[in-house]
């Protein structure tokens, strides 16, 4: 009974619809989102250590090389002044000048290159630990991803079967009233057949029906509406 037939092909949308909200809305999917926001504060996190990094490792060797050659002309003044081949008071006392600044700039130098060198191993630890919450947040990702997939794997199943199923039934059912069902379906939301359900309510606005509507929708299936709503009524077999 073409119907009939309707009334299963309305139940197999309505079935459809709600597979397909729940491969939109698997609560993994959310989770997924939130894990790769994560990941990609903390990826940018990653990439602004690492800079900064790169830039104090320049600091640090720009820093060191400068105490480096202060060191080499410290040297050659130290040579100079006991080569014994300065002898004039005034050269003697320039030379110990320079080489008490020098010392002093090399001490300040040396000062500096130890805060930079702490730093430095403080922006390693930092790094570590920042590599660290990737590679778990990564780990985490991947797990969630493969229960994601495997969910919407077997959704996916059903929603073919599904599909399957609605072009069984719509290929078993006359034009005419295939064409009245795509017509009434979006004023009715998807259901444009009510069933008559064992209270005899119309299954589409719940109102109770007469005894002698039911008794024509059994005798007269496909012609007989709800008078309160409009939907064609279905009246299954007893």
């Amino acid at each position: 009974m073409s119907i009939e037939l309707l009334y299963r092909l309305q139940e197999l949308e309505i079935k459809e619809g709600e597979v397909r909200q729940l491969i939109k809305t698997l609560p993994q999917f959310k989770e997924l989102k939130l894990l790769k926001e994560k990941f990609s504060l903390t990826q940018k996190k990653l990439e602004e250590k690492r800079a900064f990094h790169q830039d104090l490792s320049r600091r640090l060797k720009k820093t060191e090389d400068r105490i480096g050659v202060m060191e080499v002309k410290l040297k050659e003044l130290d040579k100079l002044l006991y080569a014994g081949s300065i002898n004039n008071p005034k050269e003697l006392e320039s030379l110990e000048h320079q080489m008490k600044a020098l010392k002093d700039q090399i001490s300040q130098i040396s000062d500096e290159i130890i805060k930079l060198m702490e730093e430095k191993e403080q922006i390693d630890r930092e790094l570590t630990q920042i590599e660290k919450e990737m590679q778990v947040q990564y780990q985490d990702f991947n797990k969630l991803k493969l229960q994601y997939n495997r969910k919407k794997i077997n959704l996916e199943q059903d929603l073919a079967g599904i599909v399957e199923d609605q072009e069984k039934v719509s290929a078993l059912i006359d034009e005419k009233w295939m064409s009245w069902y795509r017509e009434k379906r979006d004023k009715f939301s998807g259901t444009p057949v009510g069933r008559i359900m064992e209270n005899h309510a119309c299954s589409g606005c719940r109102t109770a029906l007469p005894v002698i509507i039911v008794k024509e929708a059994r005798a007269n299936p496909g012609y007989v509406f709800c008078e309160k709503c409009g939907r064609m009524l279905f009246a299954s077999s007893i």
